[in-house]
């Protein structure tokens, strides 16, 4: 229970109350994360000297946690006064050396996706991985998990945080604890393996401190300002110290690229950051899944396998690869729950995949429907590409009507001829079109909204992380069921969508060979200078 009113009192806001209640819960556990959250707390009060020995002695016993060692680090980093003491402790850690480096070339493309810091955004996602997996003329060199230093290099690496915290404190709007925070939070991607590589390929999240050349792969606007900022209640605006600190990282020379699949970024991007020379490096790249690209049965004949026999509709909802809690509830859940619950008894064949685990926080009753009903099928663990994308085939529609667009997921499900179901969130109108290839259901706008011109980007999806039981937007959810209830009911309607997906979404030669062009252009730029 002390556990549980901890997170609480830190969830409202009363920072400091968590922190002295983490304080005594620490001190008589033995447990290293109520070691870890007794640090985390305190360095969110800017408390850096009293975290310090919390978050050692947590990552004494998991010196591979990416969570104990940001600790650690945010800890050390807090201390304007320096790092010496910190470096001092972390070396008298029995902690681990350098990993193994046999198994990659250390020369080519560098891919960290797999290592254990990247867990949080999804890791090697098979979106992001596609290109990397078929590049002709570069060597990737995708990192096993176990390539990770960990704690074990943290002292060694600590100088060079400490210098790039003082480079953002520089900024305009940055104070020392923002600089701190990033720097810390950012740090691990410092923490692989010595190699020669000359470019990193980053994707979903700017997880660069500009220690090589790297090309980032753009996805969605808000995971840039990912963790620091809350799609709980978010406010991203040029005072905002996360957009400082980000617009600096994607101007400098070290980022040589910004590759994105939506066609009208170079001007959005760059638009939303009011710089020139972001909108220069950015390179329109069709995406190509691993397991659905150009090579796809489904894709290169123009049909998709046949999903059942009779009138069987199967609905498919689907979490991130990282499967959050924040997912399920962000992507609407709640809404498809509850709408599979109001036609089921009108339409006997309909069917739920529901590939996700249950949030903690989730209502009984639709706990107990999804784990109970019988033409609900619960998928809760995390799935191989292989295996994701046997389940999606069984699939007939998509139901993500969030007020967030996971382009990742729409398109993967469009090449395999599956009907999305959408909310309406920014951006929507350049990636499908509604009534030709998926159905867009109106109302979902207001939780979140982007104004380049401003620029300004704010969400406040708080009211559907605490909708547990009912959905947050009960108009929105009646116009969600009625235009499921008449996609169901449809299935010319449907086979016509499907076709017109599969038609519009197929990546193919011209765009490896774009991304081969934008790698070859990072690797050996024409006026490459000091990164």
């Amino acid at each position: 229970m002390a556990a549980l009113r901890r997170l609480c009192l830190a969830r409202s806001g009363r920072v400091s109350e968590a922190a002295d209640l983490g304080a005594a819960i620490a001190a008589r556990s033995q447990e290293a994360d109520d070691w870890f959250r007794c640090a985390q707390l305190a360095n969110a009060l800017g408390k850096g000297g009293e975290a310090l020995p919390w978050a050692l002695r947590a990552l004494a016993v998991a010196p591979f946690s990416p969570r104990y060692v940001e600790a650690a680090a945010h800890a050390a980093l807090l201390q304007p006064q320096g790092i010496g003491a910190a470096i001092e402790a972390l070396r008298a850690l029995p902690l681990p050396g350098a990993p193994v480096t046999a198994g990659w070339r250390g020369d080519g493309l560098l891919a960290a996706q797999r290592l254990p810091y990247y867990a949080q955004y999804d890791s090697d996602h098979h979106a992001h991985m596609g290109w990397v997996t078929r590049l002709r003329r570069t060597t990737p060199d995708i990192l096993p998990a176990g390539a990770w230093r960990g704690g074990g290099g943290l002292a060694d690496i600590l100088p060079a945080a400490a210098a790039i915290r003082d480079h953002f404190q520089a900024l305009p709007h940055v104070e020392f604890r923002h600089a701190a925070e990033y720097a810390a939070v950012r740090l691990s991607c410092l923490l692989v393996p010595e190699g020669r590589w000359p470019l990193e390929f980053v994707s979903t999240a700017p997880l660069s401190l500009g220690q090589r050349p790297w090309v980032f792969w753009f996805d969605i606007l808000s995971s840039l300002f990912n963790p620091f900022a809350s799609l709980e209640d978010m406010r991203i605006d040029d005072h905002c110290p996360w957009y400082r600190i980000v617009k600096t990282l994607l101007e400098a020379p070290a980022c040589r690229a910004i590759c994105s699949h939506y066609p009208r970024s170079k001007g959005f991007i760059g638009a939303f950051f009011q710089s020139r020379i972001i909108a220069g490096k950015t390179r329109h790249v069709g995406p190509c899944d691993l397991g659905a690209g150009p090579e796809s049965p489904a894709v290169a004949t123009g049909r998709r396998p046949a999903p059942g026999d009779g009138n069987r509709v199967t609905l498919l909802f689907t979490n991130s690869r990282a499967q959050r809690d924040a997912g399920f509830y962000f992507r609407g859940g709640v809404d498809v729950l509850n709408g599979f619950e109001r036609l089921a008894g009108r339409f006997p064949d309909l069917h739920l995949i529901l590939r996700s685990p249950l949030p903690a926080t989730l209502s009984q009753r639709l706990r107990t429907l999804a784990m109970e009903h019988p033409r609900i099928r619960w998928l809760p663990d995390f799935l191989a590409v292989d295996k994701h994308h046997a389940v999606m085939a069984e699939a007939d529609i998509l139901v993500m009507p969030g007020p967030i667009l996971y382009r990742n997921g729409v398109t993967e499900a469009l090449r395999l001829g599956i009907v999305p179901i959408l909310g309406d969130p920014p951006g929507i109108e350049e990636v499908v079109e509604d009534g030709v290839n998926v159905v867009i259901v109106r109302g979902r706008r207001h939780r979140m909204r982007i104004d380049p011109g401003v620029p300004e980007l704010t969400a406040n999806l708080s009211g559907l992380m605490a909708a547990t039981d009912r959905p947050a937007d009960p108009a929105f959810f009646e116009s969600y069921v009625r235009a499921l209830e008449a996609l169901v009911a449809a299935p010319d309607r449907r086979a016509r969508l499907s076709r017109a997906g599969m038609a519009v979404l197929q990546a193919g030669p011209a765009d490896l060979e774009a991304f081969e062009r934008v790698i070859a252009e990072a690797q050996h730029p024409p006026d490459a200078g000091a990164c």
